[in-house]
């Protein structure tokens, strides 16, 4: 009796049914698209992280050219473009600093010290993005 609970049927026929087949299609099939999404997805992270390093050192080389900052203070604004890549250029401001500590008086325009800001602008393939950064510094 023990014998014949351990002998397992055969059904006379080997290999997998179509249903068995198809099941496993569809479960590899949801494998692949998970994993596509997410280097898809990874790759779009990448590609920001790229341009947001980009426009940073872009932002570092302006900020410590003092002729640019100096050009800024003088006329108020500059423009220009990244020297490696003409696809990024910047706009440079510069005004004297003001504090409104009173709402009903005028602002206070605090001598020898300037606000400066500074906007990055990418013009991509698909689409314009900026980066902005305000700095105070004192002439």
């Amino acid at each position: 009796m023990l014998e014949a609970a351990l002998i397992i049927k055969s059904r006379g026929k080997e290999g997998f049914t179509l249903l068995e087949v198809l099941v496993c299609l569809v479960i590899i099939g949801i494998s692949f698209t998970v994993l596509f999404q997410g280097l898809s997805r990874s790759k779009q992270i990448s590609w920001q992280a790229h341009d947001t390093l980009k426009a940073t050192q872009i932002a570092h080389n302006v900020l410590n050219d003092r002729r640019l900052i100096r050009e800024a203070i003088d006329e108020g604004e500059v423009r220009g473009e990244a020297k490696d890549n003409k696809q990024w250029s910047y706009i440079l401001e510069a005004e004297e600093l003001s504090l409104k500590l009173d709402p009903s008086q005028e602002p206070t325009i605090i001598p020898s010290l300037y606000k400066i800001s500074l906007k990055i602008i990418h013009k991509g393939q698909v689409r314009k993005k900026s980066y902005s950064l305000v700095k105070w510094i004192a002439k």
